[in-house]
C-alpha cells in the first residue's frame, strides 16, 4: 500500500510552486501519492571575484566631490552582504596597487578595466557614470566581464542630492545591477537594504568625504573625517588613515625611496601647516549658560552692577583632540625609523610646537536691551579661557562628556551700567571670539567659532 504524504507548504512554497497542479479536487481519502520538487537555492554570485571602481563624476565642485567614493563604498558594502561573490574593497592589497597605478582618483574607463582585472584577479568591474544635471544627477553603471568585456548587467535613474545621502540611490542602483546578474532580493533582504543604508549612510560619507578631502591635498580634514566612521566603514577609514600617515616605504629601487621621501616630506608640511589652523578652529566649543542675569544698584545711584551666572566654558572637542594625538603618534612612529631621518630631521622644528600647545581666547559677551538695542559696558565682561595639549605616549584622550566635566564656568560681570539706558529685560549675548596672541600682537577674531546654549550642548552630545 503506498504511503500518504501530507504537505503542509507555506506562503513562500505556494508561490514559488505555482506551477505545480490543482489537486484541491482529490478526495482527502486518496491513495494517490504526491511529490514537491524542492526549491533551488537561490543563485547569489558563488565563485565569482569583482571589484567596484569609483564612478566618473560630472561635478567639480568641492562641495559634491565625496560623492563617488560614497556610492563605491556603499555599492562595496552591499554586494559583500547580499551575495555571495568574493568583493574586493580597498583595503585588499592588490587593489590598493591597482588604483596608484592606474588612477589617483579610483576611477576606470573601458581601456584599463581589462587591466585592472589583471592586476586585482576580478572577473568582473563595476564601472559608473554620475553625470551632474541642474538640479539632480544622472547615474549609470554596468558590470563588465573582464575577460570577455562582455556587459552583465545595467542600472541608471535619476537622483536628487537627498537622494544620495539618505540612500535611494544605492538601494536602486543596487537592486538592479544584482537583479542583471539574476541575484534577487527578497522583501526581507529589501527592507533590510533601506535600513542598512540609511543606518550606515553617515558614517559611509564621512569616509567618502574623507577620501575626497585626501585627494585634493587637505590631509588633516580627511583624517577629522576618517575618524568619524564607525561599524564596516571603519575598517577602510583606519587602513586610509595608516597609509596617509605611514605609508610603505618601497624596497625595489633607490629612486622610488628618494621619490617617496620627497613626496612624505612635502605631504607632512601640509598636515603641519593644516593642523595649526585646524585645533585653532575645531578644537574649542564655547558653551554658555546665561540662565540667571543678576543687578545690583552702586553707590552712585546711577549705574548697576549686572552678574550673568554660570556663564561661559570653553570645552575641547574630543574628535579635535583625536586628530591631533594620532598625527603626532604617526610622528613619533616616523622618527623612531631611522630610515625616515633624511627627510624628517628638516620638519623636527615645525613639529615640536605641537608637543605643547596653548591656545587663549577672549570671549566678549555684549549686553542688549529687549528691543535689541546695545547697552554701552565700560569695563565690559570679557572672559578669558585657554586650552592647553601637552603631548606624551601615555596622553589619553577623554570622553567628551568628560571634556565639559572638567572645565568650569565662568560667570561674566559688568560693573557699571548706567540705569538710564536699560529698558526692560537685559539679554546677554556672545559678540564675539578672539584668539589672544599677546605680546602686543593684535588679537585674531575667530570666524564662526562653535558656540552652542545648553539645550544645543545637550543635542550635540546625544549625536555622538
Amino acid at each position: 500500500m503506498k504511503k500518504i504524504f501530507i504537505l503542509i507548504l507555506t506562503t513562500l512554497l505556494l508561490f514559488s510552486c505555482a506551477s505545480t497542479p490543482n489537486n484541491s479536487n482529490k478526495p482527502a481519502n486518496s491513495n494517490e501519492t504526491y511529490s514537491v520538487k524542492a526549491e533551488k537555492p537561490q543563485y547569489k554570485g558563488d565563485g565569482v571575484r569583482i571589484a567596484i571602481s569609483a564612478p566618473s563624476f560630472g561635478d567639480t565642485s568641492k562641495e559634491k566631490n565625496w560623492i563617488p567614493f560614497y556610492v563605491q563604498d556603499s555599492l562595496t558594502r552591499n554586494f559583500a552582504h547580499y551575495t555571495k561573490m568574493t568583493v574586493l574593497d580597498r583595503t585588499n592589497e592588490s587593489v590598493i596597487k591597482a588604483e596608484l597605478l592606474l588612477s589617483e582618483s579610483g576611477e576606470y574607463s573601458d581601456e584599463n578595466a581589462v587591466q585592472y582585472g589583471q592586476l586585482t584577479n576580478a572577473q568582473y568591474l563595476v564601472v559608473g557614470n554620475i553625470m551632474k544635471l541642474q538640479s539632480s544627477y544622472d547615474f549609470s553603471f554596468r558590470i563588465n566581464d573582464i575577460e570577455t568585456n562582455e556587459i552583465r548587467s545595467t542600472a541608471s535613474g535619476r537622483y536628487s542630492t537627498i537622494e544620495i545621502e539618505n540612500g535611494l540611490a544605492i538601494n536602486e542602483i543596487t537592486k538592479q545591477l544584482l537583479e542583471g546578474l539574476g541575484i534577487g532580493l527578497s522583501q526581507k533582504e529589501i527592507a533590510e537594504l533601506e535600513k542598512l543604508n540609511s543606518q550606515t549612510g553617515f558614517s559611509s560619507q564621512n569616509l567618502a568625504r574623507g577620501m575626497a578631502a585626501e585627494r585634493n591635498g587637505n590631509y588633516v580634514e580627511a583624517l577629522d573625517f576618517y575618524f568619524k566612521t564607525n561599524g564596516d566603514t571603519q575598517a577602510i577609514a583606519q587602513q586610509n588613515v595608516q597609509l596617509l600617515l605611514n605609508g610603505t616605504i618601497p624596497t625595489d629601487s633607490i629612486k622610488e625611496k628618494a621619490a617617496f621621501y620627497k613626496k612624505q616630506q612635502e605631504k607632512w608640511k601640509i598636515i603641519f601647516n593644516e593642523l595649526e589652523q585646524y585645533l585653532e578652529k575645531e578644537l574649542p566649543i564655547f558653551v554658555y549658560d546665561f540662565s540667571s542675569v543678576q543687578n545690583s544698584i552702586n553707590s552712585d545711584m546711577k549705574t548697576a552692577r549686572i552678574n550673568i551666572e554660570p556663564g561661559v566654558k570653553l570645552v575641547y572637542r574630543r574628535s579635535a583632540v583625536i586628530v591631533w594625538k594620532q598625527i603626532m603618534d604617526a610622528w613619533e612612529q616616523i622618527k623612531a625609523n631611522k630610515e625616515n631621518n633624511s627627510w624628517s630631521s628638516g620638519l623636527t622644528g615645525t613639529a615640536m610646537k605641537f608637543y605643547d600647545l596653548k591656545y587663549p581666547f577672549f570671549i566678549e559677551t555684549a549686553l542688549f536691551n529687549s528691543d535689541g538695542s546695545k547697552l554701552e559696558t565700560p569695563g565690559n565682561g570679557n572672559t578669558k579661557r585657554t586650552l592647553v595639549l601637552k603631548y606624551d605616549t601615555n596622553f589619553n584622550v577623554k570622553s567628551q562628556k568628560k571634556y565639559f566635566e572638567d572645565s568650569a564656568f565662568a560667570n561674566v560681570s559688568f560693573p557699571r551700567i548706567r540705569i538710564d539706558d536699560m529698558e526692560g529685560d537685559i539679554v546677554p549675548m556672545i559678540r564675539s571670539i578672539e584668539k589672544d596672541y599677546g605680546g602686543g600682537t593684535a588679537n585674531k577674531p575667530i570666524i564662526n567659532p562653535c558656540i552652542m546654549n545648553m539645550d544645543e550642548w545637550q543635542v550635540f552630545i546625544n549625536s555622538l
